[in-house]
Order: C-alpha cells, then structure tokens, then sequence
C-alpha cells in the first residue's frame, strides 16, 4: 500500500500573514476565492491570469483588504513565461511561500470522438502543461528557503476521481487525472525539503466552466451534454471552496477533497476497475492452462 509522505507543515499554525503566496487562474471562480481569503489572512500575493485586465481588476478589488499585492498577466502554457513570472514574484517580494498552480479550462458536452486536435491539445496544455510549468518554476524557489519549505496546490477536479454519465467529460477528465500522480510524485519528490504538495478534487464549484467551454465552439462540435441548466445554482462558492483548501494545506494533505460526499461515486467507479482485476485474474490462469 502506498503512503505519502508528511513534510515539516509549513503552515501548521494556520498563520499565513507575511507569508509570500502566488495563485494562477486568480482572476475568477476558486483562484479568486484564495487570492481573497488569502489577502484577508495577510499573506503578500502575487496573482496572475491570462486575462490581463480582468487581473488587474481582481488585484485593485482585493487591496481593499490591506494586502501587498502585484497582478501578473500570464499564460500558464508558456514555460519561459512562468519561469519569469517566478523570478518576478521573488525579485518583488523575497522568498515564496505557497504556490497555487489553479489556472484551468473545461470542455463539456461534446462526445470524445467528435473531439479534433486542437482541443486535445489545448486541454492538455492548459490543464496538465501549466501545471507542470508552475511546479517547475517554483519547485527551485520552495527548495531554497531551506528548512523552511512552502507547500504547492495543483488544481484537479472531482472529474479527476470519477467521470459523471452523460456530460460528455472524457477529455477534461483526462487532463485532471493526470493533475493527480504529478502531484504525489513532485510530493515525494519534494518531502525531504519540507515542501509540501496537494492536489485539490473540487466538486461543483462556481466558475467560468461556461465561459472556458464556450471558447471552443468554432471546432469543439455540437454541445449535446445532459449538463443540468441550473448546474450554476446548485454549487459551493469559490470563498467556501478556499476556507477548504487553506484549511487542507495547513493539514499538509495529499488530496483536498471539496466535496466528500461524492465518495460513493469514486467507490463505484474504482469498483469498475477491481471488477476487470477479478475478471482477468481467473481469465489469465485459465488461459495459462490451456495449450496453445
């Protein structure tokens, strides 16, 4: 049986004032929820999205809070631009701290064999690219503090523990459910610097989900997904989402679940997959038995 290992908890005390914390995809839904709790514990931030004004817009309502906080308009798919981004935030405030890789895009309601290249790609390299990119560019920065350590939070989804019937989600369920074992093989790697890494599963969260899979209508194919129309009115706020994830980040989890309560669908799902084991673990003897 796998464990995952514990760090020195940074955050242990649940003190985030002065500590250096940067959030991606900030401008709106779960980034815009950190950025806010985060600036109301005081924590200095840099934040950052790939729509510059709308960044700007989010960083000049949070100052209201008191916090220190510079906007950073970014493109999570570009390495360098992330990198840069990273000695940016370094130069201007010191060491980092908390790293919140949550930038993401979703694509629903279209069946995966309609799905063309582009999509494909974009959904990797947003949803599993600007992960990695943030872990890469920040990972050094953590290392460096020493004793210190930091912690790292990588946005999957619940999509990223079980796919729901009908909402035509195999793609961005895919990408999520890469977001999962890159997080507990950068937490392995990272344990022994006391920097801790969590992969978030948020539930049904307020968000620009329609927004993001409106972008890919010109080549996304016909929309046919059984999504519910009232989905916006049946979901957590992203204020609460973030109470959630700070409190898991200071518990130094290796998965932040949102919505526990999904547990008998990732129990049934999992159950797909041990029911192929028993299958094929009569199947493969038998076979063995038999001459060819």
């Amino acid at each position: 049986m796998m464990t995952m290992v514990e760090t020195k908890r940074l955050f242990a005390d649940d003190d985030f004032a002065g500590r250096v914390a940067f959030v991606t995809g900030a401008a709106s839904g779960i980034g815009h929820g950190l950025a806010r709790l985060l600036a109301e514990r005081g924590a200095r931030l840099a934040i950052a999205d790939v729509r510059a004004e709308a960044i700007e817009e989010t960083a000049h309502g949070l100052r209201d809070t008191g916090a220190e906080i510079i906007a950073l308009p970014l493109d999570v798919t570009d390495r360098q631009a992330v990198v840069d981004a990273a000695d940016t935030v370094e130069k201007y405030f010191g060491a980092v701290h908390l790293v919140a890789n949550n930038a993401g895009i979703a694509q629903v309601g279209t069946p995966l064999d309609q799905v063309d290249e582009d999509t494909y790609r974009w959904m990797f390299e947003v949803n599993v690219h600007g992960i990695s990119n943030g872990m890469a560019a920040f990972a050094p920065k953590l290392k460096a503090n020493g004793a210190g350590g930091g912690h790292i939070v990588n946005t999957s989804s619940m999509a990223g523990l079980f796919m729901v019937p009908g909402w035509h989600i195999g793609l961005y369920a895919a990408s999520k459910m890469a977001v999962i074992p890159l997080s507990f093989g950068m937490r392995l790697a990272l344990s022994p610097y006391n920097i801790g890494v969590s992969a978030v599963c948020p539930g049904r969260v307020w968000s620009d989900l329609r927004r993001n899979s409106a972008l890919l209508a010109p080549h996304a194919g016909p929309q046919v997904s059984n999504l519910p129309d009232d989905i916006d009115d049946k979901v957590m706020t992203p204020a609460q989402a973030a109470r959630i994830i700070l409190s898991g980040v200071v518990a130094d989890r290796a998965l932040i679940l949102t919505h526990p309560e999904h547990a008998r669908e990732v129990s049934d799902y999992h159950a797909l997959i041990m029911d192929e084991f028993a299958y094929w673990s009569t199947a493969v003897d038998r076979l063995a038995e038999t001459p060819s």
